[in-house]
């Protein structure tokens, strides 16, 4: 057995002899996660809930902090994978100047 098959083995990154997907690295970093990365998106369940919670109360939620903070993988990916799509449409506003323009901007208004 090489070398290599050995660390692979130790790795787990084959099974049974057949080769298996790499395995995807949770660490996006600057990247927000998006809906397909529930897979690697962890850690974050009970702001997932609050703000699931919160969105069935109300219908409409405004999710604001500092940059850099997540919000935008938590609503991406969190919160888009706690509802269901037919139950919300999810915009971005991205604006420190005119957010209200850049709602209107995103829902065609």
């Amino acid at each position: 057995m090489s070398g290599e098959s050995r660390l692979e083995d130790a790795l787990g990154l084959y099974g049974e002899g057949a080769r298996a997907e790499p395995r995807r690295s949770p660490f996006k970093f600057l990247d927000a996660y998006e809906r397909d990365d529930r897979d690697i998106f962890f850690g974050r369940d009970a702001e997932i809930e609050d703000v699931r919670s919160r969105y069935y109360r109300s219908r409409v939620v405004t999710v604001y902090g500092e940059s850099g903070a997540g919000k935008t993988s938590l609503v991406q990916c969190g919160l888009a994978n706690a509802v269901p799509a037919e139950d919300a449409d999810f915009i971005a506003v991205r604006s420190n100047v005119d957010p209200l323009q850049s709602a209107r901007t995103q829902l065609g208004a």
